[in-house]
């Protein structure tokens, strides 16, 4: 295992993501049985074992399943020691992983990996990243525990609202982030806002609601935004019952406040060669919060909101080097160009189905119609638009004229 200062070389001729799929078909399985480190692995295959840990190959593969307390089988693939580099760059510096530390990387890993001293290796690699070094923040002082909130039994039963920024502006003209965390799910919604006023806020929420749907109750600060009237109509339109926190207390809101550190820390690593474009960076840094276990619920918000894991960096490489074809150099070109050959298609395909609706509409339309002609000199009544409302038809008629 090299440190990342050993590795600088190679991880950042990793930077595409693409390149992490490029073993031909076989070389995964001679991969592993010619590493040295899989040997021990490779020798208990087809063993009965006692404890919860055992190994099989499916298709010359060799996989590690490791069974839970609750008797829940979790398998693994095997890593061989050449893809390990790279598998810990995608699920460590990867924007979609967002620079987690420790616990979480090694999490993300084991969710479709394992390899004999996987933890160590975690360990080495996260603690000499050096993006995580220079953005992480700095140590706090402990404060003093505090009261927990009511537990929320359902999605969205009560949603805590919050405002971060100013932030330095990006390229879009933003400078303030909209932020909202479910309490139940610990699911997390952003929007990059240009300003803060009552009505902008109102309408991100908004359109949030019309997404997730609207919830039954909504905390937030004790912000100007929050309280406005404007705020206090939009609460009784959407039948929500608005709870303010405690003032000067911004602990009243600690599941947002959280989130805000995570988010702010996973923005300033992946957006670190591009800092004026954090807002392009949001969907990344939301996946990555969304896809690792919360500490406190102990799923990850994707799992508890749609009973499923999400198809994260770790899947999407087990995948590729588990198929029969694996990705070539060209991938891209070819993913593109297949990507506007079937957009073409679909185009056409629309093209066809609107003629058929248009001839049928004709077809229909036809007995009742009559073809209108005029000529030169006839009179006639001529119908002008009026810039307050079109639809007045009594002031529109101006006539007769030639």
């Amino acid at each position: 295992m090299t440190t990342r200062a050993q590795s600088q070389e190679q991880t950042k001729a990793l930077q595409n993501p693409a390149s992490v799929f490029s073993l031909p078909k076989g070389d995964l399985g001679r991969l592993q049985a010619n590493d040295e480190s899989l040997k021990g692995w490779l020798g208990k295959v087809g063993l009965e074992q006692k404890g919860a840990i055992t190994f099989i190959k499916e298709n010359g593969v060799l996989f590690r399943i490791y069974t839970d307390r609750q008797g829940s089988a979790h398998k693994t693939l095997a890593a061989p020691n050449a893809i390990r580099n790279r598998l810990l760059w995608a699920a460590h510096d990867c924007p979609l992983s967002g620079h987690h530390g420790v616990s979480k990387t090694l999490k993300n890993i084991l969710s479709e990996f394992s390899w004999p001293g996987v933890s160590r290796d975690v360990v080495t690699y996260v603690k000499s990243c050096h993006i995580c070094q220079v953005k992480a923040p700095m140590n706090r002082d402990k404060k003093a525990p505090l009261q927990p909130m009511p537990l929320m039994e359902e999605p969205f039963q009560r949603v805590v609202v919050d405002l971060v920024g100013p932030l330095e502006m990006s390229e879009g003209g933003n400078s303030y982030i909209l932020t909202l965390v479910d309490l139940a799910t610990r699911w997390a919604e952003t929007t990059p806002l240009k300003h803060i006023t009552s009505e902008h806020v109102a309408e991100a929420l908004y359109r949030m609601f019309c997404r997730l749907g609207f919830p039954v109750e909504i905390q937030s600060d004790r912000g100007p935004q929050f309280i406005s009237a404007l705020m206090a109509e939009f609460d009784r339109f959407s039948g929500m019952k608005h709870i303010l926190s405690s003032p000067y207390r911004p602990q009243t809101n600690g599941s947002v406040e959280r989130f805000h550190s995570s988010l702010k820390s996973i923005l300033r690593k992946v957006s670190s060669d591009f800092p004026k474009q954090w807002d392009r960076y949001l969907p990344s840094a939301l996946f990555a919060c969304r896809q690792m276990e919360h500490e406190s619920t102990g799923f990850s918000p994707f799992f508890l909101l749609f009973g499923r894991k999400p198809k994260g960096p770790m899947a999407l490489i087990a995948d590729s080097l588990l198929t029969s074809t694996m990705a070539k150099p060209e991938f891209s070109y070819r993913y593109i160009h297949e990507l506007h050959q079937c957009a073409r298609e679909a185009c056409h395909t629309a093209q066809d189905a609107l003629r058929l609706v248009q001839q049928k509409s004709r077809d229909r339309q036809l007995p009742h119609s009559a073809l209108k002609v005029f000529s030169t000199n006839d009179p006639v009544l001529v119908l002008l638009p009026d810039a307050n409302n079109k639809l007045l038809i009594s002031k529109l008629l101006i006539g007769f004229l030639r």
